[in-house]
């Protein structure tokens, strides 16, 4: 009865619990979310608002000095006043003259206005004089605002003073006209972006105007772009107002341009980034919005948008009364964590509502129904009680009613018909999948990629492996000089002989030289060649591998082993493209395009002394690397299947395959001998195996124990001990675990004694008996249960289980 009520009453009550508290769960962070995106779009409308009447402020300074006569005294005048009364200085304030060539140009520096000499003005970078144009087309009272540029000075002020100024601005422009109303003339009024990027990060601090209440940790921040969707500059540390413009936050989750003319930092991501270029175009056209991050797929927990960003767009009016124009717009990122906070909480408190719910009614259950229901639960914690000791035995409980007793016979037959057909299914599936193991395994089918016909040669899969086919066809198509890294055995002169196939040097020599298997002089002679005469035994002349790939390639395999010298030799002939051969006094022009391999890693070898950095600069025009085969498994299948082939074709054993357990050994294997260690593997399983497949016992690899000869002793690893007087006298002590041979049957008392085995050890009791007969009567015994294995590679040994210890036991 206590049973019905708790399945009853229990699982109701949270039912209702929790469909209640999740229902206002979904309300309350519908309507949160809501206050905090109106929130975000009010900080945004006010930014850009305060963004505008910044710029409406220099409009508005610029008109009021624009009616009077420029005269140097009055413009530096004013410009020290107004700078002294606005929040921020312009750093630039000019007169340009369009008739008598009178320039006058005052600059702010170090607070300080100071005129620029009328010789210096034309060497300003961007120039003024650019905007003279688009001043024309104005009247009276009208003002154009310039695009962001960063300034360029590098002048000498009167005063003797160096002055170099590399800020990024905006320039305010108005005409000056004659009492005929002809223009005579244009003002010039800058705002340093640094500025309005400083209304940003006042905007987005504890400082701001709009700060109502203290706000979590979670990144906000602000940035500025333009109309084409080029992000400019993005708000700071309120405290540090000088920092350099950036867009680092702003770009973060995009790939696209960074930097243009005029402006490094700027940023413009891709366009199948939609969401961003749906607000450039609302922007454009003068709307303000908010981009939720649900529009990328990326949501918070329970489904709500983990941040968002509303944006509104930044207007400019030519005057007072003037039309105003979208000259930018303003975004503001905030990904905020308050919505997660506040479901959280109102997690915690369904949860200790339905918690307590359930302490209650399980008390008042559980006092009303005690007596009468002990028997059933004494049931139940037998029964559950088989799942905590991992075993299925007989339950024993004294009888209480007949019901109960009816209950425990039914569950005791039950357990009795589950160890009687889990025993036959572990039987079953283990030969089920010894069978398996032992079927030929075809090659999985993997996609190869885009690339994999046009480089047949490149084996593999995956896509490490279609980028180094990318690299290889990009490098084959220009005629720089490549660098090939990676790791021994991953196949760097397969890539430098597939970039010279498809390259435009394919018809010209292919020239391949190992440099670490030369000494220093041979190598010298190797590359540059001699005339005859040159030294004692040079009685014909030599040409040398410069010459010999002129037009094709040359290939410089283990680039690291060159001497100091020699890289000094080929760090000319690689700059200079000219040699001169030993004991020639005239240089020869080459045209080879070098082709340099290492397999360590060249910067080290920099910093060790070992190698100069200027030839390393000089090789790495074009950096292709080629990945471990450890990076890219799914390269092994399609790789021993290959190789495979060519092993049939290479020993005359045609047809031959290999099985799901060695395939699966293959795989397991990190391979630190990579691509050229997979080969010989497979080389020396096709010459050894005695079968058309291929078993994983056949396959032997370098983490095992050792490699063997023809006759089966050991000649790397642990070494082979003679039989001992101990292996001689095993006989005497046989056990008679099930189906075990003699061998087994003798060995298995020592390795009891001693604790555990190794396979060398095994061979050394058993007399020297050859490796696979060894791996297989070890395996055996751990199959049957009477050894465990533990460890991997050269580490593995057997340790006797409880079972083998009771076999031993029983003799």
């Amino acid at each position: 009865m206590r049973t019905k009520l708790l399945a009853v009453l229990i699982p109701s009550m949270v039912a209702i619990l929790l469909v209640t508290g999740y229902v206002t769960y979904i309300f309350s962070q519908q309507f949160l979310q809501e206050a905090l995106e109106r929130s975000g779009i009010v900080q945004t409308l006010a930014l850009s608002k305060a963004l505008e009447d910044a710029l409406a402020r220099g409009r508005r300074d610029l008109l009021f000095f624009a009616g009077e006569k420029p005269t140097a005294e009055g413009m530096a005048a004013y410009l020290t006043r107004i700078n002294a009364l606005r929040p921020f200085p312009y750093c630039e304030f000019g007169y340009l003259d369009l008739e008598g060539h009178e320039h006058i140009y005052y600059v702010t520096l170090r607070g300080k206005a100071l005129r620029v000499p009328d010789a210096a003005i034309p060497d300003i970078r961007p120039s003024p004089f650019r905007l003279v144009e688009e001043a024309r087309g104005l009247g009276p009272g009208q003002v154009v605002l310039g695009p962001l540029a960063q300034l360029d000075y590098h002048l000498t002020l009167g005063t003797g003073e160096d002055m170099a100024m590399g800020d990024e601005v905006y320039r305010l422009v108005t005409p000056r006209a004659d009492a005929a109303g002809r223009i005579v003339g244009v003002y010039i009024l800058s705002i340093e972006a640094r500025d309005l990027r400083n209304i940003l990060s006042l905007y987005n601090s504890i400082h701001s105007p709009l700060h109502g209440f203290e706000r979590s940790l979670e990144v906000r921040y602000s940035f500025l772009f333009d109309t084409e969707g080029w992000v400019l500059f993005q708000s700071a540390e309120v405290g540090d107002p000088g920092l350099e413009l950036t867009t680092y936050l702003a770009r973060a989750g995009y790939s696209g341009t960074l930097g243009r003319r005029g402006m490094e930092s700027a940023f413009r991501p891709e366009s199948h980034y939609k969401h961003f270029w749906r607000m450039i175009g609302d922007v454009r056209e003068g709307k303000s919005g908010i981009i939720d991050k649900a529009d990328d797929g990326q949501l918070d927990v329970g489904g709500f948008r983990a941040s968002y960003m509303p944006y509104a767009p930044v207007r400019f009016a030519p005057s007072e009364n003037g039309t105003p124009k979208v000259v930018a717009g303003v975004a503001y990122m905030d990904k905020t964590r308050m919505t997660l906070r506040a479901g959280y909480k109102q997690v915690d408190v369904v949860f200790i509502i339905t918690l307590s719910a359930i302490i209650l009614v399980t008390g008042l259950i559980t006092l009303l129904a005690r007596a009468i229901t002990r028997p059933i639960i004494d049931l139940s914690r037998s029964v559950a009680s088989i799942e905590s000791t991992s075993g299925l035995s007989p339950i024993e409980l004294p009888d209480h009613d007949h019901e109960t007793t009816l209950l425990k016979n039914a569950i005791n037959a039950m357990i009795a018909a589950m160890r009687r057909q889990w025993g036959e299914i572990k039987s079953r599936d283990k030969k089920i999948e010894q069978v398996r193991m032992r079927e030929a395994a075809s090659p999985d089918p993997v996609a190869l990629g885009v690339m994999a016909g046009l480089f047949p040669e490149i084996k593999g899969a995956g896509p490490l492996l279609e980028r180094l086919r990318a690299e290889v066809a990009k490098a084959a198509q220009v005629d720089a000089d490549v660098l090939v890294t990676g790791e021994t055995g991953t196949g760097k002169q397969l890539v430098a002989e597939a970039i010279h196939r498809y390259s435009r040097r394919a018809a010209k020599p292919f020239i391949s030289i190992n440099c670490g298997a030369l000494d220093e002089n041979l190598l010298l002679d190797t590359l540059f060649g001699h005339v005859k005469g040159a030294f004692t035994e040079a009685r014909t002349e030599r040409k040398g591998a410069f010459l010999e790939a002129d037009g094709g390639i040359l290939f410089l395999d283990e680039i690291q082993s060159a001497t100091p010298k020699v890289q000094q030799a080929l760090l000319r002939a690689i700059a200079m493209r000219r040699v001169r051969p030993l004991g020639s006094d005239k240089e020869l022009a080459v045209d080879v395009r070098i082709i340099a391999a290492s397999n360590v890693d060249l910067r080290e070898a920099i910093a060790q002394g070992m190698f100069r950095e200027d030839l390393y600069f000089r090789l790495k025009v074009i950096a292709v690397s080629t990945p471990p085969l450890r990076q890219h498994k799914m390269s092994i299948s399609v790789l021993a299947h290959h190789f495979l082939k060519q092993a049939g074709d290479t020993t005359a054993r045609r047809g031959l395959g290999l099985s799901r357990g060695a395939l699966a050994k293959l795989t397991a294997y990190d391979w630190p001998g990579n691509i050229r260690e997979l080969k010989h593997c497979i080389l020396r399983a096709a010459v050894m195996s005695e079968h058309s497949v291929i078993q994983d016992t056949d396959i032997v690899l370098e983490a095992d124990a050792g490699t063997f000869d023809a006759a089966g002793t050991e000649q790397a690893g642990e070494a082979v001990a003679a039989p001992s007087d101990e292996s001689l006298t095993l006989a005497v002590a046989p056990v008679e675990p099930v189906a075990l041979n003699a061998r087994q049957r003798a060995a298995l008392p020592v390795i009891v004694r001693e604790g555990s085995v190794t396979r060398g050890r095994y061979e050394a009791l058993c007399g020297g008996i050859p490796q696979r007969t060894a791996v297989h009567d070890l395996r055996d015994m751990v199959d049957k249960g009477l050894l465990a294995r533990r460890g991997s590679g050269p580490a593995t040994r057997y340790e006797p289980t409880q079972a083998g210890i009771s076999a031993v036991g029983k003799t």
